[in-house]
This record gives C-alpha cells, sequence and structure tokens, in this order.
C-alpha cells in the first residue's frame, strides 16, 4: 500500500513539473493572415468547380464515344445545355421516368452511361474528376 501511495505521489510530481514546461499557445493570426487564407481558397475554388456548360466537365478523355447528358423526365433542353450540344458533340437524353428514390433507377432503362444534368455549378473534391460522385456529397 505504501509503494502505491509512493509511486502516485511521484507520478504527481512528475505530471506538476512538466507541465509547467508546456510551450504556450501561439498568438492569434493577424486580420492579414486570415485574409490570405481566404484568398488562397477563393482562388483555389475555380480549379474544384465544374459546369454542365462547360466542354471539359462533360467529355471524358478516356471514353471514344460521344459523351451523353442525361436531363430529368420531361425537362425542356435548357439553353446552355443545347450549346454544349452543339459545342462539345454531347448526345442529350432524357430519362425515362421520373426518379425520386435511389431504388427507383432501373440499369435496363438507362443503357448509355451518362452524366446527370446538374443545373448549377458543383464542386469535385481534390479536382482530380468532372463528375461528382454520391460519396462526394
Amino acid at each position: 500500500m505504501k509503494r502505491t501511495i509512493r509511486l502516485c505521489v511521484v507520478l504527481l510530481a512528475a505530471m506538476a513539473s512538466f507541465a509547467g514546461k508546456a510551450s504556450p499557445q501561439p498568438p492569434a493570426q493577424s486580420a492579414a493572415a486570415d485574409q490570405k487564407i481566404l484568398t488562397y481558397i477563393d482562388s483555389g475554388w475555380n480549379t474544384l468547380s465544374r459546369s454542365m456548360t462547360d466542354c471539359k466537365s462533360l467529355v471524358d478523355p478516356k471514353v471514344t464515344t460521344a459523351p451523353v447528358l442525361y436531363l430529368p423526365a420531361g425537362m425542356e433542353t435548357p439553353s446552355a445545355v443545347a450549346t454544349a450540344h452543339q459545342q462539345c458533340n454531347v448526345e442529350i437524353k432524357q430519362l425515362p421516368r421520373k426518379i425520386t428514390h435511389i431504388g427507383d433507377v432501373r440499369v435496363a432503362e438507362i443503357p448509355v452511361e451518362g452524366l446527370l444534368y446538374l443545373p448549377n455549378r458543383y464542386v469535385v473534391p481534390g479536382g482530380r474528376f468532372n463528375e461528382m460522385y454520391a460519396w462526394d456529397s
């Protein structure tokens, strides 16, 4: 028992001596440093964002066939997509029906792989891919 108490006292003394030697917290960043970080993020954002109206976002260099862009069932082709169709040689198709749940997609109804139209710019983490994947959202 005395040995246990002695060990606890030694451990507490050691902890107390190390506690005083901890390095202090660095001072808070200045407004200039904060602005530098925000500028860096802002400049990098364009390299990570994609648009369905940009040929580089629609065309996959690994695929030799014309890319396919699927619009939701019943949606009229937006003018920007029609322009992309002409400029990027993108085939525009409609989904066969309205899809409301994950299980609603039937692979047999969509025989050609393609991209699902997204009306707004979107971000691809890391900028490596042009398409958005479910695990990124």
